[in-house]
């Protein structure tokens, strides 16, 4: 398994977290405990965010001197119109990242909210940020997206180095409207996050929130492919995402030392698109997380 591939994220270690399961903050001693893991693993890359809680402040205390490849945001722009005051404040919460990392420079500096860049003055975002990597203090400039209309709006407008989006076993669109193959020509590089649907795919199928009921017959479809592979879920969600040429990094999320383990040292084998079309699912109500409106069983 490459494990070079992986992204540890960090949101977990910095607030609340947790849609599916009860929310919970990763405890000190077993995040310094993780990326310790992770160091020895040969995971190089860390993705955070400002809005993550104090997850910068933390990682900054315990990666201090080691030579990683950090990616992080800017804050969300509230309003309609793209200010001077916020474009000052891109650069303040870069700065601030960087100090509570520890850092002189990040890898990737990305807009958080995608849809910013599309309000009134939004290109005036992207202009800063490639002033910033032309100053270089970071190496890569891009923004995180979550449908693929934003993508298609993103590539007419902006050059930009690096994207997030989501994909995973279920959600499978941007592999099949062919985006990805889109993307990876024109040179960007591809982190794909919700590998395992904010752990919805890990779940026992009894565990499933009765809002996936609609479609619990693609979650017993998934246990029994995973089965007929000799796979477990988690082997079978990451093998699909291994095996999709065009992703460069894998972000994974992880609350505890056995949880890393687990994906570290998971069985990898080819996924052919054709073999898991069955469990391809479109209806953005079950893909998209910040449109999940259930009470936790």
């Amino acid at each position: 398994m490459n494990n070079s591939k992986l992204s540890i994220g960090t949101v977990q270690f910095g607030m609340l977290y947790g849609i599916v399961n009860n929310q919970e903050q990763v405890d000190y001693k077993d995040v310094s405990k993780i990326l310790g893991i992770a160091n020895q693993h040969g995971i190089n890359m860390l993705d955070t965010a400002p809005s993550y809680g104090n997850s910068e402040e933390i990682l900054g205390s315990i990666i201090y001197g080691q030579s990683l490849d950090i990616v992080t945001k800017v804050p969300r722009c509230n309003g309609d119109v793209v200010s001077t005051a916020y474009l000052v404040s891109v650069i303040v919460s870069l700065y601030r990242s960087l100090e509570k990392l520890n850092v002189n420079g990040v890898y990737g500096l990305l807009i958080h909210e995608c849809d910013d860049l599309f309000k009134l003055g939004g290109e005036r975002i992207f202009a800063v940020l490639e002033k910033i990597r032309s100053m270089g203090i970071v190496n890569k400039i891009g923004v995180s997206v979550y449908t693929d209309e934003q993508i298609s709006r993103v590539l007419d407008n902006f050059d930009i180095d690096i994207i997030q989006v989501p994909v995973n076993i279920f959600d499978q669109r941007l592999v099949r409207n062919g985006l990805l193959d889109k993307l990876k020509k024109q040179g960007v590089e591809i982190h794909a996050r919700s590998a395992f649907l904010q752990g919805i795919l890990l779940m026992p199928l009894d565990l499933i929130p009765s809002y996936f009921y609609p479609i619990i017959k693609k979650f017993e479809d998934f246990n029994t492919t995973a089965n007929k592979l000799s796979l477990t879920n988690l082997e079978l969600a990451l093998s699909y995402i291994y095996s999709i040429r065009e992703v460069d990094r894998i972000i994974v999320g992880v609350k505890t030392e056995q949880q890393l383990l687990d994906i570290v040292n998971s069985k990898i084998v080819e996924v052919l698109s054709e073999d898991v079309r069955h469990l391809s699912i479109t209806d953005p109500c079950f893909l998209n997380p910040s449109l999940w409106s259930f009470a936790r069983d």
